[in-house]
C-alpha cells in the first residue's frame, strides 16, 4: 500500500477482537492494555481486572510497529506518519491528529530496492537487514 498526497485514514478502523500472531510492544494506560500486532494494528484489552484481562477490540492500522500513550491519546505509526488516537472512549475511536512524514522511512529496510513483486517479510527479531538476495520462496507474504 502506498499513499500519495493526503493521508487516507479510512484504513484505520475499530474491529472485533482477533487472535494474537506477531506481537510488538505494548502500553498500559489506566485500565487498558494496547498491544501491537506487527504491521496490522493494535489489540485493545480491558485490564480493569488484571487476573482476567479481556480482549475487547482490534484497531486496524496498516504498518503499525510502535505505540505509546499519554493520557487519553494513543500514538501509533501509520507508514511514515504519526497518528494520534483518542482512547477516552474505545467504542467511539477518533483520530485526533496526523503528523505527516513524521518518520524518515528512508532508514527502514522493509523491502528489496528497485523490486516489484513478492518477497520474504522482514523478521525484526533476526536483526537488521543488511542486504537482499534472490531465492525460491515457498509462501512469501509481502508484496511491493
Amino acid at each position: 500500500m502506498y499513499f500519495e498526497g493526503e493521508i487516507d485514514t479510512s484504513f484505520i478502523n475499530l474491529l472485533p477482537p482477533r487472535e494474537f500472531q506477531e506481537l510488538g510492544n505494548f502500553v498500559l494506560q489506566d485500565d487498558w492494555m494496547f498491544i501491537i500486532e506487527l504491521f496490522e494494528g493494535i489489540h485493545v484489552i480491558d485490564n480493569s481486572d488484571p487476573a482476567n484481562p479481556e480482549t475487547v477490540a482490534f484497531i486496524e492500522v496498516p504498518s503499525a510497529r510502535q505505540i505509546t500513550a499519554d493520557g487519553n491519546a494513543l500514538f501509533v505509526n501509520f507508514f511514515d506518519d504519526l497518528v494520534v488516537l483518542d482512547i477516552s472512549n474505545i467504542e467511539n475511536l477518533r483520530i485526533l491528529d496526523v503528523v505527516e512524514s513524521f518518520y524518515n522511512t528512508a532508514d527502514f529496510n522493509y523491502s528489496p530496492p528497485d523490486y516489484e513483486g513478492f518477497f520474504e517479510c522482514v523478521d525484526e527479531k533476526r536483526g537488521e537487514v543488511l542486504g537482499w538476495e534472490q531465492a525460491q520462496l515457498e509462501d512469501p507474504q509481502c508484496w511491493k
